[in-house]
């Protein structure tokens, strides 16, 4: 796909986006070396949501290089569930247990309860998250609709032709945006991006905090990480 249709703003947002990605190795030797390389339960969980990341961003990336919106906008939900299901540990009573059971016992994350007894749906998640994050709910919505066949994948297969009164439809079914796909969008999205995996980005460090607060004190328990 020719990226000479981007526009200067949207390759500048994917520098900036790049840019993120190459910051990720910092925070993965941070992360390993905290607390002198103790490994924790959580750690499991955290070295799994921080590999998923590093590979959506990079499709992501070359997604919105390649004009693939359905694709990129599915990836952007993708980071969504990543940061929303690490956040989960900080909504448990005993993350360690939690992150053990999602990792280890493959125990679906809707199925374990919060500390008030609710489960960790999806849609609890978010409603927990927005209170810090309000526009998580509004992304969360939108790309559900790439995740699932809906309205949104028949408005990219056709387009209304203007010049005809009887008001046809142009189909259009191949590989690609439409040429008319606004620079909005991408920056859009791109932004939502962003913006997900820093909320991701915001709990490992105050996971490795934790880490590093708790290897001072020589216990392996404690009731919620930082953030």
């Amino acid at each position: 796909m020719d990226t000479n249709l981007l526009t200067n703003n949207v390759l500048s947002a994917l520098q900036a986006l790049e840019n993120d990605l190459n910051g990720y190795e910092e925070l993965t030797s941070r992360l390993l070396l905290a607390a002198e390389g103790t490994v924790f339960p959580l750690d499991l969980l955290a070295i799994s949501a921080l590999n998923r990341m590093i590979n959506l961003t990079s499709g992501f990336d070359r997604m919105i290089r390649e004009r693939n919106f359905i694709c990129a906008g599915a990836i952007l939900r993708l980071q969504l569930d990543t940061s929303l299901r690490f956040f989960a540990a900080w909504q448990v009573q005993n993350p360690h247990s939690f992150a053990a059971s999602v990792v280890l016992d493959g125990t679906p994350v809707s199925k374990i309860k919060d500390r008030d007894g609710k489960h960790l749906s999806d849609r609890h998640l978010v409603n927990q998250l927005s209170k810090d994050f309000p526009w998580i709910e509004t992304v969360y919505n939108r790309t559900c609709d790439y995740v699932h066949l809906s309205k949104t994948h028949f408005l990219f297969a056709v387009s209304a032709n203007p010049s005809d009164q009887d008001r046809a439809v142009d189909i259009r079914i191949g590989r690609g945006d439409p040429l008319h796909m606004p620079e909005s969008i991408y920056l859009e999205a791109i932004d939502a991006f962003r913006n997900a995996a820093s909320i991701l980005d915001h709990y490992l460090n105050g996971w490795i905090e934790t880490k590093n607060r708790t290897h001072v004190t020589k216990s392996s328990a404690f009731d919620k990480p930082q953030t």
